[in-house]
């Protein structure tokens, strides 16, 4: 069984007293044998003490990232205070590694720290938690997919950190303290729990009717062709507007829906940039031979996922905690109606229960099942994803 706690704040300058008021939020003498701690928070409070003091004074492990905004039970408004979730227990537990700077190295990186995080365990976890770093040429599904890897056929579950400005440049992951651009953290959950997954996309009527196959892609990411033409030109004959060098405009608002033909729901792939050569720049990995449908994306049908996914959440039961992320291309889009959109939804619905966090996301990483009814790790974009423990 696991209790779980929640704490805010947006105090960023003051450190006695932000950490004075998270830790009065906070049952203390309620803590059971094995606790884990959970913040998302501002690229600000990289740049005082919250983080650091809080995390000494607590004395159990502590992870999380950088994020545009994010929210708990009771928290007011959009703007990315300083979120926290305890899940405490005397029957599971949690234990987790961070990677060093990961480099080309990064796959015996992984392994690295997942040994270090499983050391003395014989049997896999019931769920992975893992808080990537923004990184280039790297791609989140890559570092994904060496994760799972060595992950002995455990769900994986977590976010990539993202800022507002552009490039992303001062996104962190943070661990006991400390924030990291360049390193990645695992959680090992053990014990008797039940996660379950939910995912929000595109509802298919914002799909366009012509579909394509995935023909060429280089590096992971580079989209070349669809159906054997250049991608730029795939995309153009499906209407898509152009500017004057022939470039995909605003491209971030047509998510690629990408059908891996096993019977999972397709991911979303965000486009960020026409090449000089018509192939196109995604946001994470696509392979070849899947299915292409091209959709499109505003603030009506953002709410409209954000409400069926979080319904679906509020229908569960026997739950300690929710870990919810959406896309931060979510939030953009939906700021120009309600910046607090999907947060305000998840409070109408789970304030009730009371043990959950919001944050956005740079990369989502949630499970999908397939046809053979096994669970496969997948990376997404323009997704808002749940897990229920």
């Amino acid at each position: 069984m696991i209790k779980t706690m929640t704490a805010f704040t947006d105090e960023i300058d003051d450190v006695e007293y932000a950490v004075d008021e998270l830790l009065g939020q906070l049952e203390l003498d309620e803590l059971k044998a094995n606790s884990l701690g959970i913040i998302t928070c501002s690229r600000d409070f990289t740049e005082t003490e919250v983080v650091k003091s809080l995390c000494e004074r607590l004395n159990f492990p502590v992870t999380g990232s950088v994020t545009t905004a994010c929210g708990v039970r009771g928290s007011e408004g959009c703007t990315a205070p300083l979120s926290l979730l305890v899940m405490t227990s005397d029957d599971v537990t949690f234990k987790m590694a961070l990677t060093q700077d990961l480099t080309d190295e990064y796959p015996a990186q992984i392994r690295e720290a997942w040994r270090e995080a499983s050391a003395g365990e014989d049997s896999p976890p019931a769920l992975v938690l893992t808080y990537l770093p923004l990184l280039s040429p790297i791609s989140g599904a890559t570092l994904l997919e060496e994760l799972s890897a060595v992950a002995q056929g455990a769900p994986v579950f977590g976010t990539m950190c993202v800022t507002l400005e552009e490039g992303f440049v001062t996104a962190r992951t943070l661990f006991a303290g400390e924030f990291h651009k360049l390193k990645m953290s695992v959680v090992l959950i053990y014990g008797e729990i039940r996660p379950r997954f939910f995912l929000g996309t595109i509802s298919e009527e914002k799909y366009l009717k012509s579909k394509g196959v995935i023909s060429d892609v280089k590096d992971g990411s580079v989209l070349k062709s669809v159906s054997g033409k250049p991608a730029r030109d795939f995309l153009r004959d499906l209407g898509l507007a152009v500017d004057e060098k022939g470039d995909i405009l605003i491209p971030y608002l047509f998510p690629l829906a990408v059908d891996y033909n096993d019977g999972s729901t397709p991911i979303l792939r965000a486009m960020l940039k026409t090449m000089p050569d018509g192939a196109m720049l995604l946001a994470a990995d696509v392979p070849v031979g899947a299915t292409l449908s091209v959709s499109n994306i505003d603030a009506e049908e953002v709410g409209r996922v954000a409400q069926k996914t979080v319904e679906a959440v509020a229908d569960e039961e026997d739950y300690s905690a929710v870990l919810i992320h959406s896309c931060a291309a979510r939030y953009h889009v939906a700021e120009a109606v309600d910046s607090e959109l999907e947060i305000g939804i998840v409070r109408e619905r789970l304030d009730a229960k009371g043990g959950y966090l919001i944050a956005f996301s740079g990369g989502e990483i949630c499970p999908v099942p397939t046809q053979s009814g096994s669970l496969e790790n997948r990376f997404h974009n323009f997704t808002i994803i749940a897990c229920v423990i």
